[in-house]
């Protein structure tokens, strides 16, 4: 009777041991993270900066005695970009990874109203450029007076806001939520185009 006490005590040790093992081998869900709300606001040092742009030059030359017309192409909007970037507070908790979301981010300020739109930003500290419209291809012309040097000197203005941010992370899996504090910095439009025609006499 001993006998068989002891070897039902030893099934029953191999048995929970082996039950341990395989439970510790089950691969256990990873949480993932979605971003619930983001909520921007004008704080301290928030505000819009202004960036003038100078294009390169276009120069024509009239070595002749009469008026030449010049023709030139001028392509709005060519090598213009917008940015976005969002600078966190303190650093995410660990096992917490949202840098391949997209969010609204501002597009417009009105008062101490800040309005965004999903332009399909990442919601990342890395700073993310890409082209700012479509190329837009206008033929200009202009008269060179005789035996003149004319230069055409442009440049435009890029509006870059920085706001404040609130951003709710949301645990997929136990719906736990944390926020996360922030400023965003980006390019929001690009305006004030200015062409300067300059004439000089050859000598």
């Amino acid at each position: 009777m001993k006998r068989i006490i002891l070897y039902s005590f030893v099934l029953a040790l191999i048995f929970t041991a082996c039950e341990n093992g395989e439970d510790s081998n089950i691969a256990q869900p990873k949480a993932t993270y979605s971003i619930a709300k983001i909520v921007y606001t004008l704080g301290d040092g928030d505000g819009s900066s202004f960036v003038i742009h100078n294009l390169d030059p276009i120069v024509f030359y009239n070595r002749n005695g009469s008026l030449m017309n010049a023709s030139y192409k001028d392509a709005h909007y060519t090598n213009f970009s917008i940015t976005s970037r969002f600078i966190l507070s303190e650093s995410l908790p660990d096992g917490i990874d949202v840098s391949q979301l997209t969010v609204s981010t501002p597009s417009t300020v009105a008062g101490d109203k800040v309005y965004a739109v999903n332009n399909g930003w990442l919601f990342t500290n890395n700073e993310q450029s890409r082209p700012y419209g479509s190329e837009s291809v206008i033929t200009q012309t202009i008269k060179v007076s005789p035996m003149s040097k004319a230069t055409i000197s442009r440049s435009y203005e890029e509006e870059i806001l920085q706001t404040s941010f609130v951003a709710t992370l949301e645990n997929n899996l136990t719906g736990e939520q944390i926020s996360v504090k922030g400023k965003w910095q980006g390019t929001v439009d690009h305006n004030n185009f200015n062409t300067v025609l300059k004439e000089e006499r050859l000598n």
